[in-house]
């Protein structure tokens, strides 16, 4: 994989706990089973 990419993976990952962080939710929250079976 080139640097761009993991650049932009690592973008989106800031940019997702960011968000998360600007709300006022738990970051941990993401990490909850429901969500992930929803995802993956």
């Amino acid at each position: 994989m080139d640097p761009a990419g993991l650049i932009g993976i690592g973008v989106a990952f800031v940019a997702i706990f960011g968000a998360l962080f600007l709300e006022g939710a738990d970051p941990m929250s993401i990490m909850l089973p429901a969500p992930l079976m929803l995802v993956w």
